[in-house]
């Protein structure tokens, strides 16, 4: 592959960054927007909303209804809290950026923050146990098991460029396994999954290209390769 349009990036640690998130992940629902919504809420919730702040802000509006226990909100802080220890605190910054919208439970131990920059998302998986948290630039998509969650995310200002992560959770807290900055053509439509335990998969499209990639690991060391498109042999 050409080391111009493959460029491998550092393992960062955990932390909130602000960059653009416009893939549509795979294995979990979208509203008829486009944008994410998480499993517990109705998928069409933000149809006619037409940005993603307005969408977070109903969506946890649905859930201050349905899933009220386990959170709240207070002074302008959002509450999640943990098993045994303080609650996680999130607070809105005075210039309202970023805001923190509660997007839920994934499981019994995992909840999921939606924080809202200007003009882009980020996601944030609060492990409701030790009250741990990891920044994720794009919806998370769980492998079987939950310990791997892999996001996707293209950065608008970057041009035609994705950045796929991987995070691990093991030991009550997360750890970034991969992350990588892959050339996807101009505002390309993405499709993440897991094909199996230890390899995610993300399909892309757009009016130059078409690409699918793979990112898997053995021995502890993750490997990314690209695949030829269906039909096609090299």
């Amino acid at each position: 592959m050409a080391s111009d349009r493959l460029r491998i990036l550092p393992v960062l640690a955990p932390g909130l960054v602000a960059l653009m998130s416009l893939a549509t992940a795979g294995a979990l629902p979208a509203s008829g927007a486009g944008f994410y919504v998480p499993p517990a809420v109705p998928g069409a919730i933000c149809a006619q909303e037409t940005n993603s702040h307005a969408c977070a802000i109903r969506i946890e509006s649905y859930l201050g209804v349905h899933e009220s226990d386990g959170w709240t909100r207070r002074d302008g802080r959002l509450l999640v809290f943990t098993q045994s220890g303080p609650p996680v605190v999130l607070e809105d910054a005075v210039d309202a950026i970023p805001t923190y919208q509660y997007f839920g439970r994934l499981s019994e131990t995992l909840a999921l923050v939606h924080a809202q920059y200007y003009e882009s998302s980020r996601y944030v998986l609060i492990d409701l146990v030790s009250g741990e948290r990891a920044g994720l630039e794009g919806p998370p998509v769980a492998a079987d098991g939950g310990s791997l969650f892999a996001s996707v995310a293209t950065i608008g200002h970057l041009g035609p460029w994705a950045t796929l992560e991987v995070v691990e959770r093991r030991d009550a807290g997360f750890h970034s396994a991969a992350r990588v900055r892959l050339y996807v053509g101009e505002a390309p439509t993405t499709r993440l999954s897991w094909v199996a335990n230890r390899e995610v998969e993300l399909r892309t499209e757009s009016a130059e290209t078409s690409r699918v990639f793979s990112l898997s690991v053995a021995d502890g060391k993750w490997t990314l390769s690209e695949k030829p498109p269906e039909g096609e042999t090299r």
